[in-house]
């Protein structure tokens, strides 16, 4: 059988030059009103009495492509959009439209190899021919392979090795357990021995430098897709996710601005500078773009904002929940004034904390393909109630069983909150986004639900400049 890549090659390249039926234009107007129903009984249409007519074939499968997303249960209406972008190649040639709904497609279809192969030769075919393609066209190309760069350096960031002689981390609560300590896994026992975790970090060997290449080539599509597109907010999303992790927060701040002046009334644009100012100590001038920003989302997106109930203690909960929402408020307001490091400062820097919190599950763990947030998820759950970990690096080339009985790499991803903990570790298979906690982890994070629910170390002094002359002041 005729690989999907390989197919897509070899097929002979004939465009019909004709105009553009009316079924099709009717279908397109369908689009433009969002009725996706009839726009797809247009097109059906249109591929039924025109069957030569390519570009009705790749929007059919454009349309399938995007709303089969990258859900397992959705392969049959990803095959129905492979169909119908394999018929539009066959009528179109090397049009850079088609290369890049295939890529996309491939994308979709994890096979992130061939997606990239497809999307460069669109990226060659769009520069030959650059009026065919149009900038939200060209932002998508972009998008798209640095999507797939970023799959590739996910794996690979912050990645280390453990020798031998830093992997045996061990402690009394291992012998403790009832299997009488047994063989622990060194994810399990980081969890449960975080001292000794800490002791064995000097040893570890940092490997991710291997692949900075393609963390390059990956902020580098990011950045010509934003350029592409200035309102493309996925695109600016994800390159301020990468830019925020590094530190690099002076592109960051152009990026956020740039977005926010393009669309003031995108609550990610406030949100995200909000962000940015608060990281960089501007706490006074991060409020009103949260607050603006929790007045643009939905409404049920608000609540993750002011729900504070992971944060208090089980005393504190019970009390959240067996009062009105006025009361809730209240319990809000007094926790975080009770927090506050700088109470009689005007900013209320616990609370612009936990809001920077929050926007930081948004930027760095949603899954905009799978219709999840960030804050939803398990990682977003630990980064809400204690921050951005102390340490933080991912290990291993392991392997699990599928369901379908094979072995599959998995990365397991450690996060350590100082010295004497607490360490969580979460697994991800591997050119996957997603990570759930490991079985030790979600045991502690439910443990100090009651007795450590949330830490918040302020970081009071964040810079010391040497000054060249001794201050006094003089009384009287």
């Amino acid at each position: 059988m005729v690989g999907p890549l390989i197919a897509l090659l070899l097929f002979p390249a004939r465009v019909a030059a004709q105009d553009e039926p009316a079924p099709y234009l009717q279908a397109l107007e369908s689009l433009e009103a969002g009725d996706t129903v009839a726009a797809f009984r247009g097109l059906a249409e249109t591929n039924r009495d025109y069957p030569d007519f390519g570009p009705a074939y790749l929007k059919l499968g454009e349309l399938l492509s995007a709303r089969a997303g990258e859900l397992e249960e959705n392969y049959p209406e990803r095959k129905r959009a492979q169909q119908a972008l394999e018929e539009a190649r066959r009528l179109m040639g090397d049009d850079p439209e088609v290369l890049v709904q295939y890529g996309l497609l491939l994308r979709r279809q994890q096979l992130k190899g061939d997606a990239e192969r497809v999307l460069k030769r669109a990226w060659e075919a769009a520069e030959q021919e650059t009026a065919s393609m149009s900038p939200e066209k060209r932002a998508e190309l972009h998008y798209t392979l640095a999507l797939i760069y970023e799959s590739w350096w996910n794996d690979w960031k912050n990645l280390v090795m453990i020798p031998s002689s830093a992997e045996v981390v061990s402690c009394s609560a291992i012998y403790q357990q009832p299997e009488g300590g047994g063989e622990v896994r060194h994810w399990d026992a980081s969890v449960m021995c975080p001292r000794r975790w800490a002791e064995q970090l000097p040893g570890l060997v940092e490997l991710s430098d291997l692949k900075s290449s393609e963390r390059q080539k990956m902020m580098d599509h990011f950045r010509l897709a934003f350029a592409s597109d200035s309102t493309y907010t996925d695109a600016a999303f994800r390159l301020m996710g990468h830019l925020a992790e590094a530190d690099e927060w002076d592109e960051y701040t152009e990026v956020a601005a740039a977005l926010l002046e393009r669309l003031p009334d995108d609550p990610g644009a406030h949100l995200f500078v909000g962000l940015g100012l608060h990281e960089t100590g501007y706490d006074d001038a991060a409020e009103p773009y949260f607050g603006r920003a929790i007045e643009l989302l939905p409404e049920y997106d608000r609540l993750v904002f002011s729900d504070i109930s992971s944060l208090l203690g089980e005393s504190g909960r019970d009390l959240y929940y067996s009062v009105d929402a006025e009361g809730q408020t209240e319990v809000e307001r007094l926790f975080f004034a009770s927090t506050d490091p700088l109470f009689l400062t005007q900013a209320q820097e616990r609370r612009l904390e936990h809001y920077t919190r929050v926007s930081w599950t948004e930027l760095q763990f949603s899954e905009p393909a799978q219709g999840r947030h960030g804050w939803d998820s398990e990682r977003g759950e630990i980064w809400i109630r204690y921050g951005k970990p102390w340490r933080q690096y991912q290990c291993c080339y392991g392997g699990s069983l599928s369901s379908v009985g094979r072995f599959v790499g998995v990365r397991h991803e450690y996060w350590g909150y100082g010295p004497y903990g607490p360490v969580f570790v979460f697994a991800r298979q591997l050119t996957y986004r997603h990570a759930r906690m490991t079985s030790a982890s979600k045991f502690i994070a439910d443990e100090m639900t009651i007795s450590q629910p949330q830490i918040y170390r302020p970081a009071m002094i964040t810079e010391v400049f040497d000054y060249p002359h001794q201050l006094a002041r003089f009384r009287g």
